[in-house]
Order: structure tokens, then C-alpha cells, then sequence
């Protein structure tokens, strides 16, 4: 099993100053295609952290909204008292998710949704930056879609697209 990162703050894309003044968005790293599959086995360990603690948030916040509901008319201390551990399980769970998240990051890659465990790796596609985008689920990456399109705007990636043999470590588009 590949080590996991205990990083606390990773890079995450942000706008960034280049030396003409535009403000652009700054990755930690561009990816080829190979390179980007090639973090799979430990990008698939940690989605799928992120979606057991997803799932258990939400069914924490069900139960506390449940409890708080039923409790409405007649809160008392007692009841109060019940509901604190079921907050903190809520809270511990929200922490799992930030840590695998910002454990993504640290990779390079960026979490876009923890319920169906999407996952998106920056990558240059004719001079432009967009996204390799992966599924929970999926054996591989095999689509991608432009930064402002999202999930909707996936496109099944072409033979040799995204082959470039020269990793950029740092990018700013």
C-alpha cells in the first residue's frame, strides 16, 4: 500500500501574479495522461476514505437533524447532552473529508466531489490548461473537460492526447 502524505497545507490552485501582471490560477503541477494514471492506486485510496466519511456525515447530519427536530418542543439538557457525541462524530467525519482532500492536493490533483469521487488533474491540451477528469469507478482516465465546463463538459480523450513526455512542475494559466 503507497505511503500516504501527512502534509497539513498543500498548494491549491490560487491566483497567482506572473511578472506581466495577470492574475492567473497556479497549479503545483501539470500532468500527462501516464502520469496522472499512474497515481490511481493511491488517488482510489483515498476517494474511497473520502466517500465512507461522506457517507457517514451525511448520515450523521440526518440523525442530528432528526434528533433536533423531535427534541424542538422539549429541549433539555439531557437531550442536549446526547446530541454532543453525534456532533462531534459529524464534525470528525468533515475533518476525514479536509484531510484526504487537502492529501489529493498535495498530489496535484484536485477533489471536485466527494459523493461521487470525482477527481480532476490539471494538463496541458494545445497551450491550455484543462482537466484530466476521473470517476470513482473507473479503471482509468479516459476523459477530460476545459477548467470552466466541469463534469458536464467531459470528452472521451483520443489516442495521444495528453502524451507529452516533459512534466511541468509548476503552471499558471
Amino acid at each position: 500500500m503507497a505511503k500516504r502524505s501527512t502534509r497539513k497545507n498543500p498548494p491549491t490552485p490560487s491566483p497567482a501574479n506572473t511578472e506581466d501582471g495577470d492574475e492567473r490560477l497556479s497549479f503545483k503541477r501539470l500532468f500527462t495522461l501516464e502520469q496522472a494514471n499512474k497515481t490511481l492506486p493511491l488517488v482510489r485510496h483515498i476517494v474511497d476514505e473520502i466517500q465512507r466519511e461522506y457517507c457517514r456525515l451525511v448520515d450523521q447530519v440526518e440523525l442530528l437533524q432528526r434528533l433536533e427536530a423531535n427534541g424542538a418542543s422539549s429541549i433539555d439538557t439531557s437531550h442536549l447532552e446526547e446530541l454532543r457525541p453525534l456532533r462531534q462524530e459529524s464534525d470528525n467525519a468533515k475533518a476525514a473529508i479536509i484531510r484526504c482532500a487537502q492529501e489529493l492536493e498535495s498530489i496535484g490533483a484536485i477533489l471536485k466531489g466527494p459523493m461521487d469521487g470525482l477527481v480532476d488533474f490539471p494538463a496541458m491540451r494545445d497551450g491550455k490548461v484543462v482537466y484530466l477528469c476521473w470517476k470513482a469507478g473507473e479503471e482509468s482516465i479516459q476523459h477530460w473537460h476545459e477548467i470552466e465546463t466541469g463534469f458536464t463538459g467531459r470528452t472521451t480523450i483520443e489516442s495521444g492526447e495528453f502524451a507529452q513526455s516533459e512534466p511541468v512542475v509548476k503552471a499558471a494559466i
